[in-house]
């Protein structure tokens, strides 16, 4: 079952000011990473929920975007979601919801030092 994209979720990049989702440039690299090996990414939203706690949508659709050995199902965590049906690759890719197409782009959406230079 994959429930939508977070209005807010950090990797969209649709969000406007006031819902955005500011995050140094170290933590943006540091999610990356992660995602990058076979770190679970939970949806912010439910962090206070018991263990397991649903996969993050947004990092889904990210990991499509810029995984290019495998996408989603080259993390391991996120292999394991779509197996028990905590995901579900067909709706994934019903969403429309623009995500970062890549780090630079997420560093440069969610630093909040960044973000003022653009205005």
């Amino acid at each position: 079952m994959t429930q939508g994209i977070c209005r807010n979720c950090p990797f969209r990049r649709d969000v406007g000011q006031g819902e955005r989702f500011f995050l140094p440039a170290d933590r943006c690299t540091e999610i990356h990473d992660s995602l990058m090996g076979d770190a679970p990414f939970p949806c912010h939203q439910t962090m206070s929920a018991p263990d397991p706690r649903p996969p993050c949508i947004g990092a889904a659709l990210y990991l499509q975007a810029v995984r290019t050995d495998g996408g989603l199902k080259a993390n391991l965590s996120f292999r394991l979601a779509l197996k028990c049906g905590n995901l579900d690759e067909l709706e994934l890719a019903k969403i429309e919801t623009p995500v970062h197409q890549s780090l630079q782009e997420f560093i440069d959406f969610c630093d909040e030092s960044v973000y003022e230079t653009l205005q």
